[in-house]
């Protein structure tokens, strides 16, 4: 990697300074040219280059040809950006069909570019496609999931979690019934859909869980944009981390925790309405 400033277009606005969170920009005086410190600290996030006014900087990993303007007349409104999320449904009806791959395309890059909680970028994305190991994710999440829900009805266990965690209860009831529906050809867990999303972080990355999520709902908002339907695989993360084998893992070669998941699939119908929510609650301290 190599990493310089151009000091003789540089107008010394400090911006790189300000945008720099590994502090390897520096200015001793305001009449000073910026120095480079600790270059080999760059976490390559880009915002010294994207910030800079008079294109200064020359770092390798982002050459000129990649710095786009922003057009800030073609950004969407307030209203429009409300709207969007207003109208964002969980559509789980899809039509048997692939999702077009230019859509896929715009879905991963809005999620790639989500800011990342920290320095530390490890957020990695795996889509799958291919319907039969779909299936395989379903048939894995459903086994994991019921060799557990299959304790509550032992028994001596039954009344015991029926008394102690009620809601737990209904929650591993709703697995046994999902398994026998996915014998007979119904599956519940990815309810058709004909792509999968992973979001995963490597083990050791101390914020993966939220760079993850917020990945999911930048892409989220994407998919609703375009008008596909989509949904959290929450049954399927469960189950990662229920699998002490990892199974599903081992299936997609994913080296890391899977922390969050999007089905999508092509929309049987529109939902043309959204409701009214109650006004929101908000603790102001």
């Amino acid at each position: 990697m190599t990493l310089n400033i151009d000091q003789s277009t540089c107008i010394k606005c400090r911006k790189c300074i300000h945008v720099c969170t590994s502090r390897i920009f520096r200015q001793t005086i305001s009449t000073a040219e910026i120095e480079l410190l600790r270059i080999t600290k760059c976490v390559q996030c880009g915002l010294c280059v994207a910030v800079c006014p008079t294109h200064s900087i020359n770092h390798s990993h982002f050459p000129v040809e990649k710095v786009r303007p922003i057009d800030t007349h073609r950004l969407p409104s307030p209203d429009q950006i409300l709207l969007l999320i207003r109208s964002h449904h969980v559509n789980r009806t899809f039509i048997k069909g692939p999702v077009p791959d230019q859509m896929l395309d715009m879905i991963l890059e809005a999620a790639s570019r989500t800011p990342p909680t920290s320095r530390q970028r490890g957020v990695g994305f795996t889509l799958v496609t291919n319907r039969e190991i779909l299936q395989q994710i379903s048939a894995i999440t459903i086994d994991t999931l019921f060799s557990r829900a299959r304790k509550t009805t032992y028994p001596l266990i039954k009344p015991l979690v029926q008394k102690t965690n009620p809601s737990w209860y209904s929650f591993m009831r709703n697995i046994v019934n999902m398994k026998r529906l996915f014998e007979t050809g119904q599956d519940k867990v990815l309810k058709g859909a004909s792509a999968v999303i992973f979001i995963h972080a490597r083990d050791n990355a101390r914020f993966g869980n939220q760079d993850c999520n917020l990945a999911y709902q930048t892409a989220s908002l994407m998919a609703e944009s375009l008008g596909i339907g989509h949904f959290y695989t929450s049954f399927v993360c469960l189950g990662t981390k229920e699998d002490k084998k990892q199974r599903i893992n081992r299936l997609l070669g994913i080296d890391g925790v899977i922390h969050a998941g999007m089905a999508l699939g092509m929309p049987a119908f529109k939902i043309p309405n959204y409701i009214e929510k109650s006004d929101v609650v908000v603790n102001r301290i």
